[in-house]
């Protein structure tokens, strides 16, 4: 009763389903996400629900766990919409009267990553403003190792980027 309601009060999306792709169980978290009913899901193959994985791949992630194993991947879960959503999922193998049985939970995350995608666009910025910087600019760690320069730096010195990771920030300063 406990496992029961877990499962059906989880904050996470679960489905079990068997080794041919079957969902057989749902939970409600699951249903509210996606807009289908409990019946409907039950009724479809993983593949139909999660859009980033193919029948191929399911199947040869599968044959490669045994009872107890455990794999982590990113999806793409489909809505009753036709709209979809990433996710992460964390797949468990388990043995139930012989036959194997597979519980994913899945997490929304949509937030990560619109964030991922915000943070790469501002290091876009960042770099081509560093680049656009008429002079040589660097940064250095505390031993003095170069850890970041503009193309300028290469230009001026003559060194190449290969050749500037190499040294030391008191190779730029004449003695």
């Amino acid at each position: 009763a406990r496992l029961r309601a877990l499962f059906n009060n989880s904050p996470d999306m679960i489905t079990v389903h068997d080794g041919n792709g079957n969902i057989v169980d749902p939970n409600a978290r699951l249903c509210e996400a996606t807009g289908y009913d409990a019946e409907t899901v039950s009724g479809m193959k993983v593949w139909e629900l999660d859009q980033a994985i193919t029948l191929e791949e399911a199947k040869a992630l599968w044959e490669g766990m045994e009872a107890g194993d455990r794999h982590r991947l990113e999806g793409v879960y489909q809505r009753q919409d036709g709209s979809t959503f990433p996710v992460e999922v964390h797949l468990r193998c388990l043995s139930l009267d012989g036959e194997s049985r597979f519980v994913a939970i899945a997490r929304d995350i949509t937030d990560r990553k619109q964030r991922e995608q915000d943070l790469r666009t501002e290091q876009q910025l960042i770099e081509s403003l560093f680049n656009a910087l008429p002079d040589p600019v660097y940064a250095f760690d505390t031993d003095g190792s170069p850890i970041r320069w503009n193309e300028c730096l290469e230009a001026v010195t003559g060194y190449t980027s290969a050749e500037i990771q190499e040294l030391h920030v008191t190779d730029f300063v004449p003695e």
